[in-house]
């Protein structure tokens, strides 16, 4: 672990920031005086922000603890590349949850922490604390923010030897007074790359959808449900078929995990779900008119949120009592050298799907162990090997084509299962 400056080009949004007492919550509000920033004429210019660096073998995290305290990066080292989108500038935009001309939400990529209210929260932009706990299993990354009657704490915690990290977040009221809360952690992606691209896959493995809003006139509009992921004969799993911008929360059942692998940087990553009670996905789009809204070289990235709320609107708030809490954990496992991935657990991270007249198979595991490879298809056996997995050794097989539905199963030495998956 070590500490280490980072320059990012930033706007002078700075000088322009109005805080106001938050009469629901008890803190305080921050809002931009647009008027007097766009007449200041603002520019970017260097600005250096404190940066934590956790590593292990396998993983470099880095965290802002004064932007948010983001997980700004996380690289997968046997690859040397990294998962997450980090913009180029620090530049205030028009969306979040204050009116238009008060917003100056940061697109500035990583993991943030978004609460207490939606559409990114209040706290992405403040400081927070952070300690950071070592011995020899490993480190714990423990980042705080108390604002008002509410007090968040998010733990980031990485094995010694293991190419995996957990996110433990928690929101805790420790009011007089029942609060209605929003609650989530939203990544923005774009794997292997500075931005997203037409070889973008994305993994959300939903029956239905609920469009929260959306620029493609296509696609049914706010608040109605549609199949996933084929819509109107467009596989909107393929980044390449995304029009304009869309973000829609996944219906019930919730996926187990959901992520994202780009297959010409053949490198992506799972976020495998425990506890949550909403998922969201977001992205731009080839359409979208205005990238420089938030970036000045045209780039773009897609949002994975996962947070204890159903959706973003009202209805879902939590009631959140005094001295209550919610929360969940989830793993992050960065993946490589598959060609993609269709299913995850904390454990293991598998592909199963036709491709160009064949069966593609993939297998990895976070950490190093011996395991058995089994794929079978009307009773019959395809593939069943032993196989040596850990980070940096995955596993990708190529079988032919076969009839029916196709089952995939990793288990460990000692017969657990790892992992599995179908395909028809």
């Amino acid at each position: 672990m070590y500490e280490q400056p980072m320059t990012i080009l930033t706007y002078p949004f700075a000088a322009h920031l109005v805080a106001a007492p938050d009469s629901v919550y008890g803190g305080q509000v921050v809002r931009l005086d647009r008027g007097a920033y766009e007449a200041s004429r603002p520019e970017p210019s260097p600005h250096a922000y404190r940066a934590l660096v956790v590593e292990n073998a396998y993983l470099r995290l880095i965290f802002l603890p004064e932007l948010g305290g983001r997980l700004y990066q996380c690289v997968y080292k046997p690859t040397n590349q990294a998962v997450f989108y980090n913009n180029r500038v620090l530049k205030p935009t028009y969306w979040g949850p204050l009116p238009r001309e008060e917003n100056w939400w940061l697109a500035a990529g990583g993991l943030e922490w978004a609460f207490p209210v939606n559409e990114h929260g209040y706290e992405w932009g403040a400081p927070w604390e952070v300690a950071v706990r070592r011995d020899a299993a490993g480190v714990e990354v423990v980042l705080r923010r108390a604002e008002g009657a509410l007090q968040a704490e998010v733990i980031v915690a990485v094995a010694a030897g293991e190419g995996r990290f957990t996110v433990s977040p928690r929101l805790t009221n420790a009011g007089s007074r029942t609060l209605p809360v929003q609650f989530w952690a939203n990544a923005m992606l774009s794997p292997g790359s500075a931005t997203v691209g037409p070889d973008l896959r994305l993994i959300f493995p939903a029956a239905q959808a609920i469009v929260h809003s959306t620029g493609d006139p296509s696609l049914p509009g706010e608040g109605a449900t549609m199949p996933w992921p084929v819509v109107g004969g467009r596989d909107l799993r393929l980044y390449a078929n995304w029009r304009n911008w869309l973000g829609v929360f996944a219906a019930e059942p919730l996926p187990a995990f959901v992520g994202a692998y780009d297959a010409r940087a053949d490198v992506g990553v799972a976020r495998v779900l425990g506890g949550v009670k909403g998922v969201k996905l977001f992205g731009f789009g080839s359409e979208f008119p205005d990238l420089s809204t938030f970036a000045d070289d045209g780039s773009a990235y897609v949002e994975l949120w996962a947070g204890a709320n159903r959706t973003f609107w009202p209805g879902d708030d939590v009631a959140l009592n005094p001295g209550a809490s919610l929360g969940w954990t989830e793993t992050w496992i960065p993946v490589a050298g598959m060609g993609g991935f269709t299913a995850a657990t904390p454990d293991a991270v598998v592909r199963l799907e036709r491709e160009g007249g064949g069966i593609a198979v993939g297998a990895f595991s976070p950490v190093s162990r011996a395991a058995t490879l089994q794929v079978e298809a009307a009773g019959a056996t395809l593939l069943s090997e032993r196989v040596l997995l850990g980070p940096g050794r995955p596993v990708a097989r190529r079988l032919p084509s076969a009839e029916g539905p196709v089952h995939l199963r990793l288990r460990a030495d000692d017969g657990i299962l790892l992992a599995e998956a179908q395909c028809p």
